[in-house]
This record gives C-alpha cells, structure tokens and sequence, in this order.
C-alpha cells in the first residue's frame, strides 16, 4: 500500500521572500487555498496565482504565456514542484511511478524549456530544488519511488544545465537540496 505524499514549505518561503524584496511572483501550486495563503499581505499587482499540474505540458506553455501577459518578463524559474509515493519500493504501482516522474522529472522539462526563451532575453536564472536523498543516493525505505528515480532526479538537475546555454548565453543555472 502507497500514498502520495506532497509537502509545501520551501516554494512558499521561496515566494515570500522574492515579494519582500519587491519582485513580481508567479505562485504555482496544486492547491489554490495554499497558494493565496502565501500571497496574503503582498501587492495582488506583482503576483499571479495560477493553481495547476505541472506534469501537464499544455498547463505549463499556458503558465508561461499568462506570466509573460501580466509581467511582460521572465527573471527567475523556481523548479520546486515534487511529489513521492509513501510505502515501500516492492508495492509501488506502475502508476504511482509515472505520476512521481511526471511531476519531478518532466514538469521541470516543461517548465525550462517552456521559460528558456524569455530568461535568454533576460539573461536570466533558474533554481531547481531536489531532495537530498536523490542527490546522495541514499535509500529512503518509506519512500517508494526513489530506487528508481535517483538517476531521474539527478537528470533533474544537472542535464537541463547545458554548459553552452550557460556560457554562451549569461543563464545561470543553480541546484538546491533540501
């Protein structure tokens, strides 16, 4: 027996901070309630909220062109979206499996190159935020999936990092573990 497990925290920190510092946000998140409990007592006009899946490639272009209509700009791509499966790695269903990797593997696929033309005229960054555990390699027994996603996590956040886009193009490109 699994279940998914989905933890907020770091992305609403995240925001947070970027408002107090005056940016203008896009708050991304399956759970609007969430996602307008962090925009509480920020400017509306420097926030966008829109409440999605970001496996959904169509979802993700859409997120982009809303961000692009309402701040004409792109400055920073937080890839901080991740879920895993509960249980352990023997019961795990294919299904949960394709869902784990939708969200953290390919939804940060939709999201880079969905962004990379606006952050190549801003010369602009992206920060992709990753567990530790899939970094190090460590075996977590209650979390299902991560036997098999290692290598995908690790493709996460180094293989978007194209040495020529970096250099030739002034994009930096960052990796955090929590």
């Amino acid at each position: 027996m699994s279940s998914l497990l989905e933890q907020s925290g770091i992305g609403a920190a995240t925001a947070r901070r970027f408002l107090e510092e005056s940016a203008a946000v896009v708050l991304n998140g399956c759970r609007k309630s969430k996602l307008e409990e962090t925009a509480n007592g920020f400017a509306g006009d420097r926030i966008l909220i829109d409440s999605g899946d970001v496996s959904d490639k169509k979802y993700i272009l859409g997120l982009v062109e809303r961000t692009i209509d309402k701040f004409h700009h792109i400055d920073v791509l937080v890839n901080n979206a991740a879920i895993s499966v509960l249980g352990l790695f023997g019961g795990t269903s294919e299904e949960d499996l394709h869902r784990v990797m939708k969200t953290n593997v390919d939804g940060v696929f939709y999201a880079i190159r969905g962004a990379l033309p606006h952050l190549l005229q801003s010369k602009g960054s992206i920060v992709n935020v990753s567990f530790v555990t899939a970094i190090l390699g460590r075996m977590t027994p209650r979390l299902a999936c991560f036997p098999a996603i290692i290598p995908a996590c690790s493709l996460e956040t180094h293989a978007p990092c194209d040495c020529h886009l970096v250099a030739n193009h002034s994009i930096r490109i960052n990796s955090y573990s929590n």
